[in-house]
Order: structure tokens, then sequence, then C-alpha cells
């Protein structure tokens, strides 16, 4: 896995066991959270265009930490019952109110590709992940998180094996 050169980019954390992807799409509520608007505020504003397509825009989503797993993702030593309390207590964190403590340190770029609702309380981002980063360090965290990350560039290797299958086997199995 390689690595590119690093940037800046606004980060939402996700809630509720969410992980985004690259290649997959996830509906993210937007009621009682006061870190989107203010994403979403800064990433237009600083937009090229006066305009921008909702699909131009790039934010990280990152997970919200497990009591079991480590901030690179690794598992921890231990079963569910050896969780203390304050392991507990960081289970039921709202992601608006999130510290950068308690973020993975990795994350997927989300392309905006829209927002749902007919009424504000009802309103989502749609996200579309695109790519995996590493957070290097964090700029800011309130009103909203923005870090210095480093995108990784996963090689995708896939090996091909030749197999060699006689007529015979073939009734059977093709």
């Amino acid at each position: 896995m390689g690595q590119s050169k690093s940037q800046k980019l606004a980060l939402l954390p996700l809630g509720d066991n969410a992980v985004l992807l690259p290649g997959t799409s996830l509906r993210v509520p937007v009621a009682g959270r006061s870190d989107i608007p203010a994403i979403l505020t800064s990433v237009y504003t600083r937009a090229k265009s006066p305009r921008p397509d909702a699909a131009s825009i790039s934010i990280g989503c990152v997970p919200l930490k497990s009591p079991l797993l480590g901030g690179d993702g690794q598992n921890l030593i231990g079963g569910i019952e050896e969780k203390s309390q304050t392991q507990q207590d960081k289970e039921s964190i709202d992601p608006g109110d999130a510290d950068k403590s308690d973020l993975f340190t990795y994350g997927t770029v989300a392309r905006i590709s829209g927002i749902q609702g007919r009424r504000t309380d009802d309103l989502a981002l749609i996200l579309e992940g695109t790519r995996r980063f590493k957070i290097e360090s964090f700029i800011q965290t309130r009103p909203y998180f923005e870090a210095r990350v480093t995108y990784l560039d996963e090689e995708r290797t896939f090996h091909r094996r030749e197999v060699k299958v006689s007529d015979a086997d073939c009734l059977y199995s093709c």
C-alpha cells in the first residue's frame, strides 16, 4: 500500500457502528448534528467555483472507535466481559459530540452525492466512498473536525491461477 502527500480534509465522525468503504454509499442523518452544517458551509465557501456541484465536494468519514479495537483497527486482547466502565461509556457517544480520541486513525474520503429528505428533521447526506486515508494530525476539533491526512493508494493485486481440467472432470463440475 503506497501513500501520497498529505492534505487538509474536513472530517465527519460516523455513528451507530457505521463504516463507509470505497465503492459503497452511506446515508448520514443531519438532525441533531451541529458539525454537519458547519462542515458544509466551510467546504462550499472554500470551493473554487461560486456554485460547486455537490458531487465535487469531498469530506472524510471516520468511524468512532470500538472498545474492542485500537485506533488503527487492530484487535485488542481481552473479551467483552473485561471492558471497563470508561469503555462502556464510549460506546454510547453521539458522533456530533465526539472528541478526537474517540475517532479511528483511518477513514474514507466521501463524495457528497446528494441530500435526501423533505423536512428539516428528516434530512440526510448521501455519501459515496472513494478512497482511504490516514489521519496524521488534527488541525481543529470544533465546530467540526479538520485534519491533515495522507491518502492511501491501495494496490489491488489479483493472483491468477491456471487449472487444467480434463473433459471427464468437466462433466461433473463445469
